[in-house]
């Protein structure tokens, strides 16, 4: 039985898939273990309190969900949490801008709570709170660089 060179490079390209996403499982529960522990967590507060409705962003073996607790978006590990409600356009929008934060995770790893985690919850309160109202949301060095990981992304992936 002979297989076709479409069929091949079908299967060889499903394999690399597979490797690749199975490598970045590995690497959201060693590498980005903190984050995706808190981020299971508030999954599982979540699904206990709450109707919560997922989807996924499989090129970053992301788990997306919506949930009425969440006043805006947050990115634990390979867990974004974004506000039910949004209109389709703004909800795209912050889930791209929160799967940024996902990939800062994964280049981060255990620095990412320190590095971009606690700054950017404050800087989330601190605008909500009415200070830096001159200042674009995007300002802030986490936010900007999350917009820029965030830009490339394909979003049409979402599952």
């Amino acid at each position: 039985m002979s297989i076709s060179r479409t069929d091949r490079n079908t299967l060889i390209r499903l394999t690399e898939d597979f490797r690749l996403k199975s490598r970045i499982g590995i690497l959201h529960w060693t590498w980005c273990f903190p984050q995706s522990m808190l981020g299971i967590m508030l999954l599982f507060l979540l699904r206990i309190s709450d109707h919560v409705k997922l989807s996924g962003y499989p090129a970053l073996g992301a788990v997306i969900a919506e949930s009425n607790w969440i006043l805006t978006g947050v990115s634990l590990g390979k867990y974004v949490f974004i506000a039910q409600g949004y209109a389709s356009q703004p909800r795209l929008r912050l889930i791209q801008h929160e799967l940024g934060h996902c990939r800062q995770s994964l280049l981060l790893g255990p620095v990412y709570l320190l590095v971009i985690g606690i700054p950017s919850l404050t800087w989330a309160v601190l605008k909500s709170s009415g200070f830096f109202k001159h200042k674009p949301y995007s300002w802030m060095y986490t936010e900007k660089w999350a917009d820029r990981l965030a830009e490339r992304m394909n979003l049409t992936d979402i599952q």
